[in-house]
Order: structure tokens, then C-alpha cells, then sequence
């Protein structure tokens, strides 16, 4: 979920992300995100816990990367 926020409220590159979790390529953070977005469709509670985090993050602008 940490990185799917990340690259849906900031815009920053998966390049720059990768290594923040740890990871070596940009395919392995597109598919922490790719993951996130599909649990996202399918979850309410996912979306629920995400709703919060951002609530609390107080974070309201929307990048599209």
C-alpha cells in the first residue's frame, strides 16, 4: 500500500521509489503498485485502511504517474 501511495500522492518515479522499499528495479515497484491498485478494486477495507492513512497524512493532491 506504501508504494502505491507514494506513486498515486507524489509522482515521484518508481526509479526514485525502488530503493525507499528496498527495491533493485522500477518492474518491482510497478508491480507493488500494479498489486496495490487490483486489491484496491477489490477491497473495501484496503480502501478504507488507504482512506485513512491519507486522512491522516492529510494528503489531497492527486498525481497520475
Amino acid at each position: 500500500m506504501a508504494a502505491w501511495l507514494c506513486r498515486r500522492r507524489t509522482g515521484v518515479t518508481s526509479r526514485k521509489l525502488g530503493p525507499a522499499f528496498g527495491l533493485t528495479g522500477t518492474e518491482s515497484v510497478s508491480n507493488l503498485v500494479r498489486h496495490a491498485q487490483q486489491q484496491s478494486k477489490r477491497s473495501a477495507s484496503w480502501r478504507m485502511k488507504a482512506s485513512e492513512i491519507e486522512a491522516t497524512l492529510q494528503l489531497n493532491t492527486e498525481h497520475k504517474a
